[in-house]
């Protein structure tokens, strides 16, 4: 049997006149190449093989025989890449040992600041008796200012300790001038609402401890329970924010019978700097 220039078997077959002959040609394909195996078969086995047969044309000078079928390529697996470290197996804790929370923001659940303002202030009553003498108060203080040092939480809960201090001109009887100078110490809590990245409204209140001293005429002191409310904004910017707040100032001192009212009401603006 050959294809072209190339021969692929050969066998023999002694054949006499006037009678049919059934021959099977199988090829066997190998690593390398591809070899054929001819046999005579019976005539009821050739005529049942060419029933299961399809015709596919008249060769011109050779029977036509399956092309050689190709080994199948070698397939070369890509080299695994390394395993990332995320994957690496846990280092093994040792016995009795704790896991430690690792966070992704900066740790800190809680910040420092300090707070400066200043601005208006006016007591509530501006008629009383100071020590034994119905004076006047010039009701609008002066030298009105604050400080304070504030511990604010992530979750807008905020602790701190102030001073507030302020002054006010007085006239009484048999005395032309005199003067007021009042500093309350408080210890505040606040909420800070937060609105947007750099706006906090807030509401807080405090209580403490006011010391009130007199010149100008008047020699003393007196002290007294303070409480006092809140309600402001802060616009923050970074670590800097700018502070606008309402404050309301409740507080009397001296003894019983000799009470002042030292009280009142003030707007302040200032600024806080975030540690």
């Amino acid at each position: 049997l050959r294809v072209g220039d190339r021969v692929l078997t050969i066998f023999s077959l002694e054949a006499a006149a006037n009678q049919s002959y059934f021959v099977w040609i199988e090829a066997i394909a190998g690593l390398t190449s591809v070899r054929t195996k001819a046999r005579v078969v019976s005539e009821t086995e050739g005529r049942r093989l060419l029933a299961q047969s399809r015709f596919v044309g008249v060769a011109p000078a050779a029977m036509v025989v399956a092309p050689r079928s190709q080994p199948p390529p070698v397939m070369i697996p890509a080299p695994r890449p390394p395993p990332s470290r995320a994957a690496e197996p846990a280092a093994r804790q040792p016995a009795g040992a704790r896991e430690m929370p690792i966070s992704t923001e900066s740790g800190r659940k809680w910040e420092f600041a300090l707070i400066a303002n200043g601005g208006t202030f006016k007591m509530a009553n501006g008629n009383q008796v100071l020590a034994g003498l119905a004076s006047t108060f010039d009701t609008t203080s002066n030298s009105v200012f604050g400080a304070e040092a504030e511990w604010r939480s992530k979750a807008g809960i905020a602790v701190g300790a102030e001073v507030f201090h302020y002054k006010n001109d007085l006239v009484a009887t048999g005395i032309p001038s005199g003067r007021q100078e009042v500093v309350v110490a408080l210890v505040n809590g606040k909420y800070y609402f937060r609105v947007a990245n750099w706006f906090y409204p807030f509401l807080g209140a405090g209580v403490g401890y006011t010391n009130a001293a007199y010149g100008n005429g008047f020699t003393g002191k007196t002290k007294g329970l303070a409480y006092q409310g809140l309600a402001g904004m802060e616009l923050r910017f970074e670590q800097i924010g700018f502070q606008v707040q309402y404050k309301y100032l409740a507080s009397t001192t001296g003894d019983t019978g000799n009470e002042v009212k030292v009280g009142g009401r003030g707007i302040l603006a200032g600024v806080s700097i975030a540690f």
